[in-house]
């Protein structure tokens, strides 16, 4: 009979209201800022769109924000913009959308196609940006007309109007177009400039028009008729110019904010720049500029000048993954919004430095060595300072992404689309290959698990799953449920090569307790998408199924369901790690649109032993718990300083049915191997003598089954 449902069904001689009692979450003040799409200002308010597709609002200019629940959805917004009338349009790659009350409630407003640029006239005529045409609507988005300034150009609009009633449209390698009669004739402007490749049209205030084109800038204040370059702006594309009040300007580029004091005649370098490639910037006519860059929402209340930090209730958005370290450290790595860091706790938080900005976070982890990985989008980045600073590893094959990463100790494993699976050596900053997973190709590795200390790599592939117990060398196919299934993750202990493993299908959740050669269904919980399959140690595991997370722990003799988050949107999960201050075990919740969360207690149970001494202490045991007729108990003991140790295995009367001296040992982290004569089915006690006192745990022992 599978033992796991020995495990589960198992009434401990101990209270079994351990975590019943657990109940509260509290939410970090951070990560904030991220990444912001657009902004809009309309009736008093400015509203925002996060990467993700969650609503912001601010009613003080930008220096605080609250999030609009009822407008929450999950189709990422491309463009906000606010007409004229106080109408509100938000258009992206899940449709278009219009708000009438400053963005609490939107209803949709496609023009048919896919539009990412939108513009207005002064009499309230909408213009929608869109694939080879611009969609016209003059009822508030209700009802759309085409107009198309070059038939058969395929390419995406960019919109603009003046106050003068002209319209202006341009696209990429298309050229730029006037319109003086709504849309119903085209003319275009362009044969003075020096190439087709538009990247922005802008008419900022007045009738200045500006054309951002490969690497240089162009302005005409004759409608088109005539252009001048524009200076400080050439060696850079230009995304957006806006106005700032009186004579100041600004600018989006590929060099970050750019500034202008003369009314856009001349430009230099903003006062904030870093990350060039970040900046979203949205400037009004009383002054105010906000700067969205370096994963931080800046504010600046004097044209532009100086910035402070102004994202009070604005959170990061998708919070993919977390890694939490010793003394405070936490990660948090998110969906096309980079790696944030906290090194006290999750009390203050800044963005990592990355190469490339904007990447998807699948997965994070720390070697044995220290080396913290991540995957983005393919690629791995590493570091060597915490999470400070990272680079960009070489890719295993000349043009092979990485599907998936894990730890062997203290070396980097991957798999790459060739079916092989690679290891990273840091020594000398290059790959090798360990072998082929999947035999004459196939899609290699999705999920990957290796146990630490320990011979077993798991790969989980189109094929099914592979095991390999020679690191990597060779594989054969493992059963689960008696099916070779894709499993889409995989977890084996993080400290140990004791204890289960589990495995995730779409749809189901699984565990082996032997090396991962037999795998079948977890008895006792029922679940829809199992994913974020956790560790603390070999005993404690938690696991997400969409916004439920499920706990088991060594003294619960059942699942536990969480209380869940007071916000819908669950994406990840970690332990939190010993800090100062803080108690080890604490679970950290990641959202969808909320930012981050902590449990109020500890998961970890108190174990029902004497006090464990100061000079070592029982971190691990396995098999636990033990059949009658198991050969051998493993345990491990770190031990703080040099000592004799003395393992013993009793009766709840106190009465010793083994006991075996294990010798001598330095400080350090030893693991032991007690021999077992049959033990009788019953709850015993294992105590360990060691330097400065004695250490127990309770010891369930099961019949063995033939």
């Amino acid at each position: 009979m599978f033992r796991l449902a020995s495990i589960l069904t198992l009434l401990l001689l101990v209270s079994s209201t351990l975590y019943s009692q657990w109940a509260d979450w509290d939410r970090l003040p951070g990560p904030t800022g991220g990444i912001i799409n657009s902004f809009a200002s309309t009736n008093g308010d400015i509203i925002a769109t996060a990467h993700g597709g969650a609503f912001y609002r601010s009613a003080d200019g930008g220096a605080s924000w609250e999030f609009l629940y009822g407008a929450a959805w999950t189709v990422s917004t491309r463009t906000l913009h606010a007409a004229a009338d106080g109408m509100l349009y938000a258009l992206g790659y899940g449709g278009s959308y219009r708000s009438a009350d400053n963005g609490q409630s939107w209803t949709k407003c496609s023009p048919g196609d896919m539009a990412l640029y939108a513009a207005s006239a002064s009499d309230g005529t909408v213009l929608f940006g869109m694939r080879g045409s611009i969609a016209v609507s003059t009822d508030q988005g209700a009802n759309w007309t085409q107009s198309v300034p070059l038939p058969g150009a395929a390419r995406d609009y960019k919109v603009a109007a003046d106050p003068a009633g002209n319209w202006y449209a341009g696209a990429y390698e298309v050229g730029v177009f006037r319109s003086t009669d709504q849309g119903a004739n085209w003319t275009a402007i362009d044969a003075a400039l020096p190439s087709k490749a538009v990247y922005m049209v802008s008419v900022p205030t007045g009738d200045a028009l500006y054309v951002g084109l490969n690497n240089a800038t162009y302005r005409s204040s004759d409608f088109g008729v005539t252009w001048e370059l524009v200076d400080g702006l050439t060696g850079l594309n230009t995304y957006t110019i806006q106005h700032a009040g009186g004579n100041i300007m600004v600018a989006e580029s590929t060099g970050g904010m750019m500034r202008s004091t003369d009314f856009g005649g001349s430009w230099e370098k903003g006062p904030f720049a870093a990350y060039p490639m970040s900046s979203r910037i949205f400037a009004m006519a009383d002054g105010t500029v906000l700067l969205n860059s370096a994963g931080r929402l800046l504010r600046s209340t004097d044209q532009g000048n100086t910035f402070a930090v102004g994202d009070a209730g604005l959170f990061v958005q998708n919070i993919n993954r977390i890694l939490s370290g010793n003394d405070g450290l936490i990660l948090v790595g998110t969906e096309a919004g980079g790696i944030y860091r906290s090194t006290d706790a999750g009390m203050s938080w800044e963005y990592a430095a990355i190469e490339r900005w904007g990447v998807s976070v699948l997965q994070m982890l720390k070697t044995a060595s220290g080396s913290i990985y991540a995957l983005c989008d393919g690629d791995i980045l590493r570091s060597s300072d915490d999470g400070a600073t990272w680079t960009e590893l070489p890719r295993a094959g000349a043009s092979d992404v990485s599907l998936a990463i894990c730890a062997d100790n203290d070396t980097l494993l991957s798999t790459i689309p060739d079916g092989s699976l690679q290891a990273y050596i840091e020594s000398t900053g290059s790959w090798i290959k360990l072998g082929d997973i999947v035999p004459s190709g196939g899609i290699a590795a999705a999920a990957l698990s290796a146990q630490q200390d320990g011979p077993i790599v798991l790969a989980g592939t189109d094929r099914g799953l592979f095991r390999s117990t020679d690191n990597g060398q060779s594989w054969e196919l493992v059963l689960v449920d008696g099916l070779p299934q894709w499993l889409t993750e995989i977890a084996a202990n993080p400290v140990s090569w004791w204890g289960p493993m589990y495995a995730a299908t779409p749809t189901s959740l699984y565990v082996a307790l032997d090396d991962g050669r037999i795998w079948e269904e977890v008895p006792k919980v029922t679940v829809s998408a199992p994913r974020q399959l956790t560790f603390y140690n070999p005993d404690d595991f938690a696991f997400v199924d969409r916004e439920r997370i499920l706990f088991a722990g060594r003294l619960s003799n059942d699942w536990e369901v969480l209380p869940p988050l007071p916000f819908t949107g669950l994406n990840a999960i970690a332990f939190e790690r010993s800090s100062t201050g803080i108690a080890p075990g604490r679970l950290l919740a990641g959202t969808a649109t909320q930012g981050l969360f902590r449990s109020t207690q500890s998961l970890l149970a108190t174990p029902v032993t004497a006090e464990v001494p100061a000079g070592f202490s029982i971190t691990a045991l396995y098999p636990l718990p033990l059949s009658s007729d198991d050969g051998a108990l493993r345990l491990r003991l770190d031990m703080q300083r040099s000592g004799t140790a003395t393992v013993e295995i009793c009766d709840l009367l106190g009465r010793v049915l083994i006991r075996k001296d294990m010798g001598g040992f330095d400080a350090g982290r030893h693991d032991l191997t007690l021999p077992l004569t049959t033990l009788p089915a019953s709850m015993l006690l294992l105590r360990v003598h060691g330097p400065g006192g004695t250490a127990q745990r309770l010891l369930p022992v099961l019949a063995s089954h033939p």
